[in-house]
């Protein structure tokens, strides 16, 4: 029977193969959608009934709030003629570099459509990193971008040139800090912590709920690392100032995503401080190697 179907499948056309794809991607988000049972997506009660259907797709109405929805009530779906695959397609070449200019022409859309796609995509991603956590030995350190208003008209703000630098030198308060924590599994905690030198608090704000207890926190010399690990009853390895290990204990592959994430943003024509974290999740995705499969079900029951 599978050899049957196998061969059928072979004389089909590419426009119905990738039809049959799309269904079978469809019925398999209509069954992730509604695996605990048919869920109300206004109120999220559960008192569902069937209220007939509308082109071949089952309504349903909720007891409790009156409304009635379809399975992709509230998702893409609902308000786009773009498919599962299209989607697929979209956070591949997203994950690319693609410009959106790019995208758009492959996929026909209009570039703003890709620049909504692209902050659907970051939100999915930072859903999906949300309840990371470090464990193990874990090393930690921070960098620093130049804050950038870009979009964004401020009296009394100057605007520079991309790429520019900062009128202080040193650390000063015209640069964001990043702080990083990652560990051998490469599972990854990276976050803005505020602006100027890190702080006990700002380690905390960042890193506090998701480092695992009985964990080796690995850092610089940093003082505010200290205070932090005792009050977490972490071991400490502190890299001593000019050195570059601590015995078999070093930061390099922290200092590598810095690297990394510095050159990944040098790809982009500028990007506002406001938007900066969702560039942080998508580096920290990728560095990673998610899943893409998750961010497009993420995308598509958002």
């Amino acid at each position: 029977m599978k050899d049957f179907l196998i061969e059928q499948l072979k004389k089909l056309s590419k426009e119905d193969l990738a039809e049959i794809i799309s269904q079978v991607n469809k019925a398999q988000l209509t069954a992730k959608r509604f695996e605990n049972g048919v869920v109300c997506p206004i109120c999220g009660k559960k008192h569902i009934q069937k209220f007939g259907s509308s082109s071949g797709i089952q309504r349903y109405r909720c007891k409790d709030c009156g409304k009635t929805f379809t399975e992709y009530t509230k998702t893409v779906f609902f308000s786009t003629k773009k498919d599962y695959n299209t989607w697929f397609e979209y956070i591949e070449l997203m994950m690319t570099g693609l410009s959106l200019a790019k995208i758009a022409s492959k996929l026909n859309m209009s570039v703003l459509t890709a620049f909504r796609w692209r902050h659907k995509v970051l939100n999915a991603i930072k859903n999906q990193l949300s309840q990371s956590q470090v464990n193990g030995v874990v090393q930690a350190d921070e960098t620093f971008l130049l804050e950038s208003h870009k979009g964004k008209h401020i009296e009394g703000v100057i605007s520079r040139k991309r790429g520019g630098v900062a009128n202080y030198r040193g650390i000063s308060h015209q640069q964001v800090g990043i702080m990083v924590a990652m560990d051998g599994d490469k599972n990854i905690v990276a976050d803005i912590y505020g602006k100027g030198r890190l702080t006990t608090q700002q380690i905390e704000g960042v890193l506090g709920s998701k480092i695992q207890d009985e964990s080796i926190l690995v850092t610089d010399s940093h003082k505010s690392y200290i205070k932090f690990a005792q009050f977490h009853h972490l071991q400490h390895k502190r890299i001593a100032r000019g050195k570059y290990k601590n015995g078999e204990y070093h930061i390099n592959n922290v200092n590598s995503y810095h690297k990394g994430f510095k050159d990944f943003m040098k790809s982009f024509n500028g990007v506002s401080t406001r938007y900066l974290a969702n560039y942080i999740n998508w580096f920290s995705w990728i560095r990673k190697g998610g899943d893409n499969s998750l961010l497009v079900r993420e995308c598509l029951l958002g």
